[in-house]
């Protein structure tokens, strides 16, 4: 016969470890395409999310696909529209999770294309777990509770900071021409106008939001820094989940 206390414990432990279930997470691996042969640098590592429940794992797998090739492919599936992406072309895939807990991940996808250039970038994803579904950062945090205004002043001062500093270089002749410093003033007001809060990575210590400026490969050594991190402490008063 089963006791009570049996049962309770059941129940508790049944508990816990539905409260800390983790997402498991494959790597589909591409197989190299003969031009790509004998570069020393090939890796196409795609992550494969699996729930156990494969409707939400199509969900997340082909929003990860579709938006990763720009919605190319959306009939295609993963395997065969990130080989038609790749198309000699992307010398590099990788990725890296950076938050897997209580249905809530956050990953990040790693490429390099290479045509006259090679050009590296990163793209962020959030996802639930229990939905399937993309998550915005009002989904995480009350941003209308303070917390927008703290952001947009803190984005405002690093790009200020960002724009003194090219100058700086421009007034030392030695060190830019004015076509070069338009240019790259134009590239960092770009940037700026095209902030987005729903580029944004969630870590076991907080959460940073992505601001990456992407500029020609002529003046990339002006490419602008930002570091828009918080952690959870701070976040503490505007935290949803």
């Amino acid at each position: 016969m089963i006791s009570k206390f049996s049962f309770s414990l059941f129940f508790l432990l049944l508990g816990f470890q539905n409260f800390a279930q983790v997402v498991q997470v494959d790597t589909l691996v591409l197989k190299k395409s003969e031009l790509l042969k004998q570069s020393p640098s090939f890796k196409m590592n795609f992550p494969m999310v699996r729930t156990g429940n494969s409707k939400i794992d199509s969900l997340i797998n082909h929003d990860l696909k579709d938006k990763l090739t720009h919605y190319q492919y959306t009939n295609e599936s993963v395997d065969s529209a990130l080989k038609k992406w790749a198309d000699d072309q992307i010398n590099f895939l990788d990725f890296e999770i950076t938050y897997n807990i209580n249905s809530i991940l956050s990953l990040s996808i790693s490429a390099e294309g290479c045509g006259a250039y090679c050009t590296f970038w990163i793209n962020y994803y959030n996802y639930s777990a229990k939905t399937g579904l993309p998550l915005e950062l009002s989904d995480i945090l009350k941003i209308d509770n303070g917390f927008q205004e703290i952001l947009l002043q803190e984005k405002y001062r690093q790009f200020e900071q960002q724009k003194k500093e090219l100058k700086e270089l421009y007034t030392d002749d030695t060190m830019l021409d004015q076509d070069v410093y338009e240019w790259a003033l134009e590239y960092y007001n770009n940037c700026e106008a095209s902030f987005d809060r729903n580029e944004f990575s969630i870590r076991e210590d907080g959460i940073k939001i992505i601001q990456d400026c992407y500029l020609p490969h002529a003046i990339q050594n002006l490419t602008p820094v930002f570091n828009l991190s918080y952690s959870f402490s701070e976040l503490h008063p505007y935290l949803k989940i």
